[in-house]
């Protein structure tokens, strides 16, 4: 899936605390979201 340029500098961006914490769910959920994208899981 192509993204531009300006997407993907907008995209969502974490810290490792903020990856680990949680087992990176909110980080993870954010990214699903933003890139409008079903998870692999569904």
């Amino acid at each position: 899936m192509p993204f531009s340029k300006e997407q993907l500098k907008a995209a969502p961006a974490y810290s490792i605390n903020e990856l680990a914490g949680a087992d990176g769910e909110t980080a993870r959920d954010a990214s699903y979201d933003y890139y409008k994208v079903t998870p692999y899981w569904h």
